[in-house]
């Protein structure tokens, strides 16, 4: 939904006053268009999740299919022959602005595909964020339902209220992220751990920027100790508080033992689906050794321990130790559920000595 209102308050703000009904209809759909590729599944797992936010979210490709799109639909509806620079204008500025605001999520999008196929993803706001949401919302459905020329020239007015509004909202998640970065690397370094900050990961909470999950990178001795650190840090509730921390093996097993060995994580690192995982989650991975002996991939970015979303069973542990390449499979994600989403609210303006348990 939050794409669907930025999509159409952009396209009421970049046409005239008259337009604005339609402008909103065409906003909405365009601003959904790029997600369609959610609905592209290809026999490997690991190829959705990866290629989920490449071409269709690539500001190059959408730069180039914006005019194509027009003048397609320009065929079809006559309207769009009135304005046509503020159409095409409005065209482009809604799917540009599509991959934008994913780029502040965790899942990572790839912005200049082909030509780099990196994700890139700043993290500091949840995929759904009310307050970014429902200011766009309103100035949407105030356009839709304006009637006469006044009431449209209003709405096209709160069209950009809500735009400005939203994107300072956007700056203030920098900010925000920002310093509870700062103020977490502060607390490490009065104790004496000096950490760098590209070690510290720091991602809004579900539906608020005022709390934050902060993961730190711990190499361990051996590797197969390698391990983060978890904390939820809240923007106000926490000043002058060190974060509490928990840990998170790399590499877990329900009984905690060490079962990667040397030899194991070599293996592991050369599997070409694991490759993909651990490049595109940033390095914020775990692998689990279940109880039938098969692995699985949580992605750490997105969800929290023990419940992520996404999951994937790529390899199991044979009886001799080494490791049976399989194909991978998608498991299910856990959400967080009611007494978490609570917890997450009281935590933004209660200091809590608990993380949540999900």
């Amino acid at each position: 939904m939050t794409q669907a209102v930025l999509g159409a308050a952009v396209a009421v703000a970049a046409l005239p006053a008259a337009r604005v009904k339609r402008a909103a209809v065409y906003g909405a759909v365009l601003g959904t268009l790029p997600d369609l590729d959610a609905l592209i599944r290809f026999n490997n797992p690991v190829d959705s999740f990866v290629y989920h936010r490449s071409a269709t979210h690539s500001l190059l490709i959408l730069s180039l299919f914006a005019p194509i799109l027009f003048l397609l639909m320009r065929r079809f509806d006559s309207a769009l022959q009135n304005d046509s620079k503020r159409w095409l204008l409005a065209f482009w500025l809604v799917l540009f602005t599509h991959p934008l605001l994913d780029w502040f999520t965790s899942y990572g999008t790839q912005l200049f595909w082909p030509v780099v196929d990196t994700p890139f993803a700043l993290s500091s706001v949840f995929i759904i964020d009310p307050i970014y949401t429902l200011p766009l919302l309103g100035a949407s459905v105030l356009a839709w339902r304006s009637r006469g020329l006044i009431s449209r020239v209003r709405a096209k007015q709160f069209c950009k209220v809500a735009l400005l509004f939203s994107s300072v909202y956007l700056s203030w998640t920098l900010i925000a992220q920002s310093w509870i970065r700062t103020r977490v690397i502060a607390a490490e370094s009065a104790i004496g751990n000096e950490i760098a900050a590209n070690d510290v990961a720091v991602y809004a909470a579900p539906l608020t920027s005022f709390l934050h999950r902060v993961l730190i990178k711990e190499k361990g001795e051996p590797a197969a100790r390698d391990h983060y650190r978890e904390s939820y840090v809240s923007v106000f509730a926490d000043i002058g508080r060190a974060p509490i921390w928990r840990n998170i093996q790399r590499y877990q097993s329900a009984d905690n033992l060490i079962w990667a060995s040397p030899a194991v994580i070599a293996e592991l690192q050369a599997i070409p689906d694991l490759i993909r995982l651990t490049r595109f989650s940033k390095g914020y991975y775990s692998v689990a050794l279940k109880p039938d002996q098969t692995l699985v991939f949580s992605d750490l970015r997105m969800g929290s321990e023990p419940t992520y979303v996404f999951n994937f069973e790529f390899a199991s542990l044979k009886p001799d130790g080494s490791v049976q390449v399989q194909a991978a499979k998608h498991l299910s994600g856990g959400r967080p559920d009611w007494r978490t989403l609570g917890w997450i609210f009281k935590r933004i303006y209660t200091p809590a000595p608990q993380l949540p348990q999900n």
